[in-house]
Formats: C-alpha cells, structure tokens, sequence
C-alpha cells in the first residue's frame, strides 16, 4: 500500500514540477515591447503570395515572402509585440538548417516535388512529413475550416 501511496506522489509532483515549469518559462511580453527573437523554426512556415507566417515564442510573425525561411533554420527578427504577434517585424540574420536530418528532410520535400504536380506533392509532403510550407494557401485555408488538418497532417 505505501508503494502505490509513493507512486502516486511522485506522479503529481513530476506532473506538477512539468506545469510549473511550462508557465515559468514561458515569454511574457506586453504591447508595444519592442524585441529581438534568436529561434531556430521548429513549425514549418506558412508562405502566402507575399509574405510568410513562421512562429517563435509563441508570437505569430509575418515577414516578406524573400528571403524563403525553411523548417530548422536559426532565423534573428525584430519588431514590436502588438496583440500575440511580432509587428513590423525585419529578419536581421537568416542562418540554413545545417543538420543531416534537416536537409534530407528538405531534400525528401523537393522529390516529391519534382516527381509530383503541385497540389499532389504538396498534400504527400504533408502526410509523409508534415510538411506544410508547400502547401497553396488558398488549399491550407480550405483544409482547416472542416478541421481535416488533425487527421492527415502529422506535426513533425
């Protein structure tokens, strides 16, 4: 019985010490802060005709469609806070993912893009990788209106 009894409290407070720190470590910015963000990309960007939404710390940031950003590069970008997103924002340094795993996902992505018309490759590179950069943003918009997204878009 004093077994289960310290199993049991060790759980709550491992699960509790992953809560604290969650909201410890979590950035606090007020509006109109102005900050610079040093993140490497760990979502894949979302490219509109003209610009592209990539998100770090927990902001959302939209930046001109050139420079491209890609999933794992190390990106440095300015701007000021205003309602959950980075305003005004200006990509100071843009530093290409250098790890194996980042390129051969990269180079997986451009295969199928080469051997597979538009939305076709586009949707695979989704399913297979989670992929969504590649993605029309007409067709992403559509796709997230019935919430298809959580069943054929795997996060990583």
């Amino acid at each position: 019985m004093y077994k289960i009894f310290m199993r049991w409290v060790f759980w709550i407070f491992l699960i509790s010490f992953v809560i604290f720190r969650y909201f410890i470590t979590r950035p606090n910015f007020a509006d109109g802060d102005q900050i610079r963000i040093t993140d490497r990309v760990l979502t894949e960007p979302v490219r509109f005709s003209d610009t592209q939404r990539i998100i770090l710390a927990g902001l959302r940031i939209y930046l001109p469609a050139y420079p491209e950003v890609s999933y794992g590069d190390r990106v440095v970008v300015e701007g000021v806070i205003s309602d959950g997103k980075l305003v005004d924002a200006k990509l100071t340094q843009l530093e290409p993912a250098k790890g194996v795993l980042f390129r051969l996902r990269r180079r997986i992505v451009e295969i199928y893009q080469k051997t597979l018309p538009e939305p076709h490759s586009a949707l695979v590179a989704g399913v297979v990788l989670g992929s969504k950069g590649s993605l029309p943003g007409t067709f992403w918009e559509s796709l997230k209106k019935p919430a298809l997204p959580m069943w054929w878009l795997p996060q990583g």
